[in-house]
């Protein structure tokens, strides 16, 4: 009988990685018997898996709340890596920040699940079918679709506003920040996502293109924000990127607006000695997107399909409008 290498790996990987998720919270085990007669969800964001962006965690969160909401489980988050999310967000409606007595692990009570990038499973039916008591969960995908099949996109998008805003409210530091940035109403908002292909966003595995192709790419997008501007009537223009190159070159070959500071990834960045500084830029981004009267994202084949603007159209109830460069 042939040894198959292969199959065995694919056996002992998962296996693996959920040893070094519980073996995480060995430190904190328990054998006590949690009285509570609640079930416990808790959403984890510290630095122990790859997380994602910022709004790949906003939608983990949003999709756990509505699973605690359906099964009147208590929700707590946990999210301290690179940063407390409490010091840009602040709990709104429910008090979702998790205490050290809630981080406890128990073997015969406590269920981890670990889903962050599987777009093929749907977590209410993992939640709903255990019978443990506290249940870690880490998730980076939106999956309010796959909980609740009936809704429209429309309506999804409307939960997805109504959860989030449940959750959240903007902590001092951020809304003083952001009121600092004085954008119109009226303004429009214009995303880019390049990750690496202009060689100063590294996040993944894009390649860098040649000097002749990054100009090229500069060139037509700055075309479409030319007729974007043309089509709204000269508005006041902010332009979003994760490249401070593009925005550089924004910044000194037009007038469009440009917000300060320079893009990070909240998965790739975590040794900073200023870690709110840095990734308050993110914050304002979102946040200054969501304030805009209209949001446009803008793609090209070799461009990253990134959801960010579009979350934070959600979020501001503004219109949302994809522009494809052919």
């Amino acid at each position: 009988m042939k040894f198959n290498i292969k199959a065995l790996k694919n056996k002992v990987r998962p296996l693996f990685k959920l040893l070094i998720f519980y073996s995480c919270y060995f430190r904190k085990i328990t054998f006590k018997t949690d009285k509570n007669h609640k079930k416990q969800i808790i959403m984890i964001f510290d630095g122990k898996a790859k997380h994602g962006g910022l709004v790949d965690r906003f939608k983990g969160i949003v999709s756990g709340y509505d699973i605690a909401k359906k099964i009147n489980a208590e929700f707590k988050i946990h999210f301290v890596s690179p940063f407390e999310l409490d010091t840009f967000l602040k709990p709104n409606e429910y008090n979702w920040i998790a205490e050290i007595k809630d981080l406890s692990w128990n073997p015969f009570q406590t269920k981890i699940i670990q889903i962050n990038n599987d777009f093929n499973v749907n977590p209410f039916e993992l939640v709903k079918n255990t019978n443990k008591k506290k249940i870690f969960i880490f998730a980076n995908v939106d999956y309010l679709k796959t909980i609740n099949p009936s809704l429209n996109d429309k309506d999804a998008e409307a939960l997805w506003k109504k959860y989030f805003d449940e959750l959240f409210i903007k902590s001092p530091l951020l809304s003083a920040a952001i009121n600092n940035l004085n954008i119109k109403l009226d303004s429009i908002a214009v995303h880019t996502r390049f990750t690496n292909l202009l060689g100063d966003f590294n996040d993944s595995n894009t390649k860098e293109v040649s000097d002749e192709q990054k100009l090229t790419i500069i060139s037509e997008l700055k075309q479409m924000i030319s007729a974007i501007n043309i089509e709204n009537k000269d508005k006041s223009i902010y332009v979003f990127s994760d490249s401070i190159n593009f925005l550089n070159e924004i910044k000194a070959t037009t007038n469009y607006y440009v917000l300060d500071g320079n893009p990070v990834h909240v998965d790739s960045n975590k040794n900073y000695l200023d870690k709110n500084d840095i990734h308050l830029k993110t914050f304002l981004d979102f946040f200054a997107i969501a304030n805009c009267e209209k949001v446009y994202f803008l793609i090209n084949s070799t461009m990253y399909n990134s959801v960010f603007s579009k979350y934070a159209a959600i979020i501001g109830e503004k219109k949302y409008f994809y522009r494809y460069l052919t």
